[in-house]
């Protein structure tokens, strides 16, 4: 069976010191893997396969999820954790089929802010974005 994630069964949120949140409402996620594989070869070009190599090493996964309208406890809670550089555990996971993402040890990378102003909806929205080294996927 497939699990990959679809945003009309995922839930989402985080865990900080032994305490589960979850967000009510998110807009979109999305993900960046730091490591990547590639081949090369020497500059005479004889060599017709390649050298496998793999670079991103020191790069951690990244991940951004635009949520719209946080509480206020997470909202103060998550920029704590930015001022204090505590780690959270950010999660998502299917509902229908159990795909599953986590990104554990989190580092929150900038303060979670209202990013725009205005009379749609999407203005109530806020980011927060994450680095990880331990990311969990099950797909």
């Amino acid at each position: 069976m497939n699990k990959l994630l679809r945003i009309w069964s995922t839930e989402g949120g985080f865990a900080y010191n032994g305490t589960n949140y979850q967000f009510d409402d998110f807009d979109s996620v999305s993900f960046t893997v730091g490591r990547s594989k590639h081949i090369m070869r020497g500059a005479n070009s004889a060599n017709k396969i390649g050298i496998d190599i793999e670079t991103g090493n020191k790069t951690p996964d990244s991940c951004t999820v635009t949520i719209l309208s946080m509480s206020a406890d997470a909202f103060k809670l998550l920029n704590k954790c930015y001022h204090d550089n505590e780690r959270i555990d950010l999660w998502f996971i299917d509902k229908a089929n159990l795909g599953r993402v986590q990104y554990n040890n989190a580092k929150i990378t900038m303060p979670v802010r209202q990013l725009n102003l205005g009379e749609e909806e999407t203005n109530l929205t806020v980011q927060l974005t994450v680095e990880s080294f331990d990311v969990e996927v099950e797909h």
